[in-house]
Order: structure tokens, then sequence, then C-alpha cells
């Protein structure tokens, strides 16, 4: 019942959303694979926020659909005000040191709900956590940049993380289910040939809040930070692009085409959904892979997954194919 009321709730949300945006002029201008710019309704993926609140507050969710301490106050805080500030950055720009500054108290939310869950770190382990975990925010985010490629391999995250939990227990897999319900719907708006909306900031950073906490509890649960293979497809790419940026002696925080899956659609003139899919296919390959791996197998798992993407990202990334073509003499 309580998802099925779900589904009916987020569906009514994105389609009014997606109203009220469009007669507000809360735009996006993007480009399809042919180079033609387009406006799409942005901000779609605040359902992704409005899911956790269904998970807190939905009156006919049963004690049974709740963890055993009836909810995670303090990481719902911290997306509450991560999304607020994501949201309005969508609206209109937002000084990158206020982001900053917000996305680590957020961050550092979900470190107080682990501390209250018994898991317990020293302070340099928890510098370590803030700067990481902001850093992961804020990859997921630079990875939406393609029509479906968000809730795709969301969708995959969430499901593989869910199966951890039945071997784990780690946070009470009702945790994923409305989350997944929001992507599932928003894939409905944005999967298609003509996008109705994307995510947006408030949808990217959302998302990647929430799946930042029940990782990091299955990581402190475990011990085992070969667990980051289920994430393993988009962090080859972030990590590679952020050095070639840097040899290149670009400023990481801007704008930039060097991404794997910008190089595909931009160069390649794949579409966008066949890049998404191929990226969520291959990170569910990869972790259907290690969730039959025995875990004293799995840091060598992870190395040869890693290792595995690399050459592909370099193979890809510095084909000829993927050269820049050279500016029209005027």
């Amino acid at each position: 019942m309580a998802v099925f009321f779900a589904i009916i709730i987020l569906f009514a949300c994105e389609y009014f959303y997606i109203r009220i945006a469009a007669h507000c002029g809360l735009f996006a201008h993007a480009r399809d694979c042919k180079g033609q710019q387009t406006k799409i309704v942005n901000g779609g993926g605040i359902i992704f926020f409005i899911s956790m609140l269904l998970y807190e507050f939905l009156p006919v969710t049963s004690e049974m659909l709740k963890p055993a301490d009836d909810g995670y106050v303090f990481v719902l805080a911290g997306l509450t005000i991560v999304s607020i500030v994501s949201f309005i950055d969508d609206i209109r720009d937002i000084k990158p040191s206020i982001r900053l500054i917000v996305q680590l108290i957020s961050v550092g939310l979900i470190y107080y709900q682990l501390s209250l869950m018994g898991y317990s770190m020293p302070w340099y382990f928890v510098v370590l956590f803030l700067i990481l975990g902001t850093g992961f925010i804020n990859g997921y985010n630079f990875m939406d940049g393609i029509a479906g490629i968000t809730g795709c391999y969301s969708i995959v995250t969430l499901l593989t993380l869910t199966l951890l939990d039945i071997q784990f227990n780690y946070v009470g897999g009702t945790y994923f289910i409305f989350p997944m319900i929001a992507a599932f719907v928003f894939l409905i708006f944005n999967f298609r040939r003509k996008e109705l909306c994307f995510a947006g900031d408030v949808g990217s950073i959302s998302m990647a809040f929430i799946i930042l906490f029940p990782l990091s509890t299955l990581i402190l649960c475990t011990g085992d930070f070969a667990m980051l293979t289920i994430v393993a497809v988009y962090g080859v790419d972030i990590i590679f692009t952020i050095v070639r940026r840097l040899i290149l002696h670009e400023n990481i925080t801007t704008p930039h085409h060097h991404h794997l899956y910008q190089t595909l659609t931009r160069l390649w003139h794949w579409p966008h959904r066949v890049v998404a899919s191929i990226y969520s296919i291959l990170q569910l390959a990869i972790s259907i892979g290690f969730l039959c791996t025995p875990m004293p197998w799995h840091c060598l798992y992870f190395i040869i997954t890693c290792v595995a993407l690399s050459a592909v990202y370099l193979l890809v990334a510095f084909s000829p194919r993927s050269k820049e073509p050279l500016p029209k003499q005027s």
C-alpha cells in the first residue's frame, strides 16, 4: 500500500512540477547529439528528495517498512539542507563557497548519524570522510550531463545496495524503496526521445547524498573498501577526468567536456539514451560479478575492475575519433 501511494504521489509531483516550472521559465539549455540547442525544464530530480520525505512521513507506511530506529533523522536533515540549496542553485547561481559549506555540513550530519549508530572514527578519518563525501556528491553531480544517466545508474546502485543489505543488514532494505521508485518515475519523463525534464543539481546531488549514507555505512559495517566497486564506472570516469583536467591546467570546478560520456555523445555522436544505458548495464554487470565474488576476493576484483575500466577510458578518450575538431577558418 505504501509503495502504491508513493508511486501515485511521486508521479503527480513530477507532472505538476514540470507544468509549474515550465510556466515559471525554469529551463536548462542543452544540446543533443546533433548539436541542436533546446530548452528543457530543470530540477525534475526534486522528487528524489520528496521520496525520502515520503519514506519518513507517509502515514500509511507501517513500522515494518521502517528501520528499527524509526528513520535516520540527521540524514534527512542533511538531505533537506543540501537539496534546498541545490534547488535554489538551479534557479539562480549560488557562490561555490556557499555550496561547499552547505555540502560539508550535510556530510557532517551523515557522520553524526553514523556515530549514533555506533560507528566511531578517529578525527583524521572524520576529516577524510568529509572531504571524500563532499567529493562524491560533486562527482555524482558532474556525471549528470545526459538524459537518463542519473536515473538509470542510480537504480542500479540502489538495487545493488539493497541486495547487499539483505546480506549484511546495515541500513534496512526499505530505505532504498522510495528513491528507487522516484528514479523510475523520473525516467518516465527523462529517458525518452524528447526529454520533458532534467534532474538538475537538486536531483543529482540529492541522489548522491541518498546513496552516500548507505554506502558509507556498508563500508564501515564490513570494513571492506572494495565495496566502492558498486560505483566503479562513475568513479573511474570522475577520477581520470579530474587528472586529465589538472594535466591541462584547467579549473576543475568549471564546466567542461572531458567526461567519457561527453566524448561519446559530442564527438562520437552516440545517442544519449544509448550511452546512459551502456554506463548502467556495465555497472550492473560489474556489480553482479562483485555480488558473486567471495568476500576474501573482493579487493582483487576491485583492482581488476578499476584497471579494466581505466583501459577503456584511455582507449576511448585518446582515440583519433575523440579529437576535438579544428575551428573552421573564417
